[in-house]
Formats: C-alpha cells, structure tokens, sequence
C-alpha cells in the first residue's frame, strides 16, 4: 500500500506486517511510544532512521 510520511511528504510502500522494509529497524521502546505519540501513522525510511540516529538528542531536549 501507498503511504504518505506525516514528516517530510514523501510517498513510500508500507505492507503493514513483519515482512515490511521498517521491520528491519531497530527501534527502543521509548522511541516507539514517541513515534506514535507524535505521528499517525507511517514514517519513510529515511525520517525514521533520522529519528532513530537522533534519539538521544530527542530525549535529551525533551526534559
């Protein structure tokens, strides 16, 4: 399915299961519950691994 980032706009694929491309990421716990927190849905690739690199700057201007 086609699916547009709530970030940047880019129009990416999304199979919405264990077998999607985002599967392959690594993602903390604390991270996830932000994502959801702040997005609706999907994130591209490319801002999800922009959130993941920059996790510790997030939660460190968080508090």
């Amino acid at each position: 399915m086609k699916k547009t980032c709530e970030n940047c706009g880019k129009e990416f694929s999304c199979t919405h299961d264990e077998k999607c491309w985002c599967a392959n990421f690594v993602i903390s716990h604390e991270l996830s519950l932000y994502l959801k927190e702040k997005f609706k849905d999907c994130l591209c690739s490319e801002c999800l691994e922009k959130n993941i690199i920059n996790e510790k700057k997030i939660f460190n201007n968080k508090n």
